[in-house]
């Protein structure tokens, strides 16, 4: 509960997206995005495709931490 919403948020916490909990977190902000994007005015709203467009941006992020982990 402690990392809930860091995919949210637009943090930059290199260290945390190799953690093993930052994939099903990441899948989780997704879930919350898509569950509540009634909240948001939905999916054609600009507040759903800012969060949406925050959420890749963290995905790029996480892609490249588990891929340099990988390379370890």
């Amino acid at each position: 509960m402690l990392n809930d919403m860091k995919f949210h948020t637009g943090f930059n916490e290199p260290e945390f997206y190799s953690s093993e909990l930052a994939p099903s977190l990441y899948l989780t902000a997704w879930a919350e995005l898509e569950a509540n994007s009634s909240m948001f005015g939905g999916h054609e709203s600009t507040s759903y495709k800012i969060k949406k467009k925050r959420l890749i941006q963290q995905g790029k992020k996480l892609r490249s931490a588990l891929q340099a982990k990988d390379q370890l």
